[in-house]
């Protein structure tokens, strides 16, 4: 049976240390897990960021399948 970790701690480990981006990618990951699409604010990032554009796009070809 596999160990199930803490949301806290998966957040901890992935956030701590890393750059401001990774941050902000990451949550964008977390929350489409939840709501399945892209908020304005990440769409207006996605227009200005071309690192942010292929994050974000990365993330969601990987929360569609």
């Amino acid at each position: 049976m596999a160990s199930v970790m803490p949301i806290e701690s998966k957040l901890n480990r992935r956030v701590a240390g890393e750059d401001p981006l990774d941050e902000a990618c990451f949550l964008a990951e977390l929350r489409l897990k939840v709501e399945g699409a892209r908020t304005a604010a990440e769409e207006a990032l996605a227009r200005a960021l071309p690192e942010w554009t292929d994050r974000l796009n990365t993330v969601c070809a990987r929360m569609g399948r």
